[in-house]
């Protein structure tokens, strides 16, 4: 994948399109290295300044297979994970703006659902675009929002139970991509203003599923989880570090506070399953 003369090539144009289904059988690092190098997301930029419009095609949609060879490319590129002892320095590097360029895929296919046409909400446009999936090929389905359940560290303090007045919860297409979605129906982007909304936005899969195990060791879902090796263990290796700073001062509901609650208030998991199953009634609607 060479660069055009004048500008870079974005990723989903006929041309890339063209490039990718010659070089996916090539080896999988030197493909990616040429994928990222050959767009605007160049090495050591930041994120927050990369020009969603000139990095992707206007018509790479969240259904598209593209994200699917893009997830199992990542997976053959490392098969260890993108974190691991055995990575040499430019493996490294390499990793680390993979493990990135998931927040632009992400914030690229909220904006591509938000310029659907209407004035409806996140939440409505994204009912919309569901519906127009046959339903024999239903791929959609609901995920587990706990780690995007964060609250700040200051504001749980003094409350006997991890204490959220608001929930979120999570849509995904194919696994691989996936919209996080508050209670009034706003999605949450990592690349927003917002702090809460960035520690809990959404991020793109490179796993096929959720094999992580949060009741066992890091070791042990380092070499028995994908989902956990890439995509929640190279969080705290390889993230921007705008996004690390404000780990610090939040933290997501272990197992047990996620599904514990009360008489008055119920679990969080509870509460988000209500919202998820709501919004599943709402696109089988006719």
């Amino acid at each position: 994948m060479t660069k055009q003369t004048s500008n870079f090539i974005k990723i989903g144009d006929p041309r890339f399109i063209q490039d990718w289904q010659f070089e996916k059988s090539q080896d999988a690092q030197i493909v990616l290295r040429r994928m990222l190098d050959a767009s605007v997301f160049q090495r050591g930029s930041d994120i927050r300044q990369i020009s969603l419009e000139a990095l992707f095609n206007g018509q790479l949609s969240p259904a598209d297979p593209f994200w699917q060879q893009l997830a199992h490319l990542v997976q053959q590129a490392f098969p260890l994970g993108l974190f691991d002892q055995q990575l040499s320095s430019a493996e490294k590097v390499l990793a680390q703006r993979v493990h990135q360029f998931r927040y632009l895929i992400d914030s690229w296919l909220v904006s591509y659902v938000r310029s659907l046409s209407g004035q409806a909400s996140d939440r409505q446009k994204l009912i919309d675009y569901l519906k127009t999936f046959p339903a024999a090929k239903e791929r959609w389905s609901i995920g587990s929002p706990r780690l995007h359940e964060k609250e700040l560290r200051p504001d749980l303090a003094g409350h006997t139970r991890f204490y959220l007045k608001k929930v979120n919860y999570k849509i995904l297409i194919n696994f691989h991509v996936e919209f996080i979605l508050t209670e009034e129906g706003r999605f949450l982007t990592i690349l927003s203003p917002e702090p809460g909304t960035v520690i809990n936005g959404a991020s793109f899969n490179f796993a096929d599923g959720n094999d992580y195990h949060a009741n066992q060791t890091t070791a042990w879902n380092h070499h028995h989880s994908r989902h956990f090796n890439l995509d929640i263990e190279p969080v705290v290796h390889y993230d921007p570090e705008f996004r690390l700073t404000l780990l610090k001062t939040y933290r997501a509901p272990d197992l047990k506070e996620f599904s514990r609650g009360c008489l008055l208030r119920p679990a969080i998991k509870t509460r988000s399953a209500r919202l998820a199953k709501k919004f599943t009634r709402s696109v089988h609607e006719n």
